[in-house]
């Protein structure tokens, strides 16, 4: 007598693509939910601290005056004048990327709750954590405005320029927390490789070191250049300092890398969104 072994059942999680024109326009549509999930996450983030809004400002504000101080008196990093304003720059926008896309980049995991219950657009959740930056983003450049100006800097023409650096910055990280976030239902190591990616990037980011030598402060050297371009972030936090300090290195090309990179990583998600949106939720 021969046995025979019982068929193995396999689930087979699929559904119907969603074309990209009906996706844009299911979030244009939905807006109003975005604002609403913002001011949400904005609340709860501040709810029980008794500074609030200011945490966001403060923390940002005091690793880039230690990094000033160490760089400058025990290393030699650079004139103290010239290198706070920028360091403090470089320090506001890393630390809003920073928190966006690592919070993004779990975010429909982290509302399964709701995304498995009702329709509306996964699109929408990733760009939760950046908007909900927003407030201290404005706030924490307001202030480094302050210090540049504090320590002699004059204000320039360029600071007209700073809702670009806003949208720039919102945009990017929102583009990169769609791609992560989208993986992340698979695979639930994303959150991980997102924390470790933000950590590498920050020494592969000019938040301490300029691209080209001036005002007190030392270059990266010239092997290393073309990687730091390459960054996607580079482009946003020097596009910053253009706005604030009236000068930057490279602006073009690091502004021509972001743009390359926001276009690509927003096509990547458009596509997966599209095509697997409909079941994301049910591997929750």
């Amino acid at each position: 007598m021969t046995r025979t072994s019982s068929p193995v059942v396999v689930l087979d999680l699929s559904g119907e693509r969603t074309p990209i024109r009906t996706l844009l326009g299911d979030l244009v549509r939905h807006r109003d939910l975005l604002r609403l999930l913002a001011m949400q996450d904005f609340r709860s983030r501040y709810r029980s601290a008794s500074l609030g809004l200011m945490w966001s400002v403060l923390l940002p504000v005091l690793q880039g005056v230690v990094i000033a101080i160490v760089f400058s008196r025990l290393i030699g990093g650079g004139q103290a004048q010239n290198y706070l304003p920028y360091v403090i720059i470089g320090m506001t926008v890393w630390s809003f990327l920073q928190a966006a896309v690592v919070s993004g980049s779990s975010s429909i995991v982290d509302n399964g709750q709701i995304a498995g219950r009702i329709y509306f657009p996964r699109l929408t959740l990733p760009a939760v954590p950046p908007s909900a930056g927003l407030p201290g983003l404005l706030v924490s450049l307001a202030v480094a405005e302050v210090v540049t100006l504090a320590t002699g800097h004059g204000v320039h023409l360029q600071i007209l320029l700073l809702p670009a650096v806003i949208a720039l910055a919102w945009g990017l990280a929102t583009t990169v927390a769609a791609v992560a976030t989208i993986a992340h239902v698979y695979s639930r190591d994303v959150r991980y490789l997102a924390q470790a990616g933000m950590l590498v990037l920050f020494y592969a980011t000019p938040v301490i070191y300029r691209l080209h030598a001036g005002n007190g402060v030392r270059a990266l050297p010239s092997s290393l250049r073309a990687f730091v371009v390459a960054n996607p972030f580079t482009g946003v936090i020097e596009l910053a300092r253009y706005s604030l300090l009236g000068t930057a290195d490279l602006l073009g090309e690091t502004l021509l890398a972001t743009g390359a990179w926001m276009l690509v990583l927003g096509t990547v998600a458009l596509f997966a969104y599209a095509r697997l949106e409909r079941v994301a939720c049910d591997r929750l």
